[in-house]
């Protein structure tokens, strides 16, 4: 089970690297899916 979702620019593939908690990034992804992410 993945605990943790790192992500960075691919852009610098050696630059620094953010960690999510996976329920929140999973979370992120959903809304991002649905196009719901930025209405209000």
């Amino acid at each position: 089970m993945t605990h943790a979702i790192s992500v960075r620019d691919s852009k610098i593939t050696d630059g620094p690297v953010i960690a999510f908690p996976a329920e929140s990034w999973n979370s992120f992804v959903t809304v991002v899916r649905e196009g719901s992410y930025g209405r209000r």
